[in-house]
């Protein structure tokens, strides 16, 4: 069996078994079969105050040894490496992480996929395309911290976004709402019977939201709904499900 590379904790921080470096410090795993993410998601965690690498794995296996050895707080995990989502429900289910964010390849399949990862155990559900600042925001939220909207959201818009979003055209209460659950992967019936609508009422939401946005389809939507600020993974919590 080939050796599995390991990140080890920075020299000021020398983890014991079973503890965490210091108080007010989230630890954090990275888990991906491919180095250059394993990398970005190290240097994310690095950069950000508050949060610890507690090492990274590039397998499920190697994952399983890193989360009873440091007890991390939030694992990032590569879907690739978890694609039936076992680990998430070990990890957050089992062995006592406080939450886990589950990176996809693409926009899509995070779209696609959010539904059934939460399910499992997953707190949040990004793109793997996602920005620097949202992956930070993920894992801290991930690790119970409160989320708070980045500061210069609209400075912060990417250049390559429509204008109509940088702009920023109000949205109603409702669309709001519709918003955040689109974000979080719901489909219009499902978002119909939470916010007891019509099917048909809640597209006709979703397609307001697009030409206000400037997004050419609902994926679109979704990213630009985040790089602005205007949602945050996990909001949909705050909506009750029709009983």
């Amino acid at each position: 069996m080939t050796a599995v590379p390991v990140t080890r904790p920075s020299p000021q921080f020398r983890v014991a078994k079973g503890l965490r470096p210091s108080a007010g410090l989230l630890s954090v795993l990275a888990v991906s079969a491919l180095p250059l993410m394993r990398e970005g998601i190290a240097r994310v965690v690095e950069r950000t105050p508050r949060l610890f690498l507690a090492g990274s794995a590039d397998t499920g296996a190697a994952a399983v040894n890193l989360v009873h050895l440091h007890r991390p707080d939030v694992v990032v995990l590569d879907e690739l490496v978890d694609p039936r989502f076992d680990l998430l429900h070990l990890f957050t289910a089992e062995a006592g992480c406080r939450g886990a964010v589950l990176l996809c390849r693409t926009e899509q399949q995070a779209l696609e996929r959010a539904g059934a990862a939460r399910r499992a155990g997953a707190t949040a559900v990004l793109p793997a395309s996602a920005a620097p600042g949202l992956l930070a925001r993920a894992v801290r939220h991930a690790g119970g911290e409160p989320l708070l909207p980045e500061k210069p959201a609209a400075a912060t818009a990417s250049h390559s976004e429509p204008a109509t979003a940088r702009r920023a055209t109000p949205l109603s209460r409702r669309e709001s709402q519709v918003l955040q659950l689109i974000a979080e992967g719901l489909d219009n019936r499902t978002i119909a019977e939470l916010l007891v609508l019509s099917v048909e009422t809640v597209r006709t939401h979703a397609k307001n939201l697009a030409r206000k946005l400037g997004a050419r389809d609902r994926g679109q939507v979704i990213a630009i709904a985040y790089r602005s600020g205007m949602v945050h993974p996990g909001g949909a919590g705050a909506f009750p499900r029709r009983p």
